[in-house]
């Protein structure tokens, strides 16, 4: 029963995320919003410390993931917005891969 509820749990969670990852972030300039960035940056730390949170045994997937998310805050503090949400992106995978 519990891992029922960690299993909806999860896909709650990516569905929550899931309009912050799908849409695009950016602007009518062709360069991205801050906002995307930090909403983006935000939601998948989320999805990763959730992950870790139950003790998920992927941690070659948190290690990439967290690494790339390094990244993108790096990107971020650089005001390289568009770069920011590519290297959320990037690290999209890893994390859902931390989560099976």
């Amino acid at each position: 029963m519990s891992g029922i509820r960690v299993l909806c749990t999860v896909i709650a969670c990516s569905l929550a995320a899931m309009p912050l990852f799908g849409c695009s972030a950016l602007s009518p300039s062709g360069s991205a919003d801050p906002k995307a960035c930090s909403q983006n940056l935000d939601a998948a730390y989320a999805k990763l410390n959730y992950a870790k949170s139950k003790g998920y045994s992927a941690k070659m997937e948190w290690a990439k993931g967290e690494g790339v998310l390094a990244e993108a805050k790096a990107e971020q503090q650089a005001k390289h917005y568009d770069a920011c949400v590519a290297k959320v992106k990037e690290a999209e995978p890893y994390i859902d891969a931390s989560l099976k």
